[in-house]
């Protein structure tokens, strides 16, 4: 168990001073007023909560849709974390199945890796008027094989964030 006290604390909701931190293991297990009995480790700057980042296609040079390895989800992570993202989901956009289904089977061999939190499947069932940067050759309603990725990364325990377009599909 181990005291820091760094010269600024945000806690998520407000900024506070003269403020330890108590840490057991690696959490944290206390905000208290800062006490010189503490022994607290002085820490210089500011400290804040570690940033979840929900939509990720890439870092440190590599685009997930480029490299759907584990090794690419890593480099990935790896780069975001150096900037204060803790976790993220990697992001798979609008691309071919062979793409989606080499991204779904890293998201499952990563499962439970440090910061990589599942996957955020973003198309290719998105509108084709309102692409933005997607490829319009690759974008398509919803469809089974899509589900059928999808139910394998849940039935295996994998996070599932899927974007797309109210007219993609049927109610």
């Amino acid at each position: 168990m181990t005291w820091i006290a760094p010269d600024r604390v945000f806690d998520g909701e407000r900024l506070h001073d003269g403020m330890a931190l108590l840490i057991e293991g690696s959490r944290v297990a206390d905000l208290a007023p800062l006490d010189p009995r503490m022994g607290a480790r002085r820490v210089p700057g500011l400290l804040t909560p570690g940033f979840v980042d929900l939509q990720v296609n890439g870092g440190g040079g590599v685009l997930l849709n480029a490299e759907p390895t584990v090794a690419g989800m890593e480099a990935i992570a790896s780069a975001h974390r150096a900037l204060g993202t803790v976790a993220l989901l990697p992001t798979v956009i609008t691309d071919t199945p062979e793409v989606l289904d080499r991204a779904a089977e890293a998201a499952l061999t990563a499962r439970g890796r440090a910061g990589l939190l599942g996957l955020h499947i973003e198309g290719p069932h998105i509108s084709l008027t309102r692409r933005g940067t997607h490829a319009a050759r690759f974008i398509r309603p919803l469809d089974e094989r899509t589900m059928d990725v999808v139910r394998r990364l849940r039935e295996g325990g994998v996070p599932v964030l899927l974007t797309l377009a109210p007219e993609a599909t049927a109610p």
